[in-house]
């Protein structure tokens, strides 16, 4: 694998992480389009601690439309 599939599988599953993290707060994920669900996503990464340093600097970039990408790939969300 080259460096940028590494990161890309990297942020698949940090991605994933805040989807588990946003299950257990009791977010009614399967009722919300997808969009409206990375946009959630989008506002975890930029503000709020709840990703480590070097998790938060892999997603950081990532736009609502780039996430929900990442997700059409990983089978854990909605």
């Amino acid at each position: 694998m080259n460096e940028k599939q590494l990161l890309i599988e990297e942020q698949k599953i940090i991605i994933d992480k805040i989807v588990t993290h946003l299950s257990r707060l009791g977010s009614d994920m399967y009722y919300e389009s997808t969009i409206n669900i990375c946009h959630e996503i989008h506002e975890i990464i930029r503000k709020e601690n709840f990703l480590k340093k070097t998790e938060t600097d892999a997603v950081i970039n990532l736009d609502a439309n780039d996430i929900q990408t990442l997700l059409s790939y990983n089978s854990s969300c909605c």
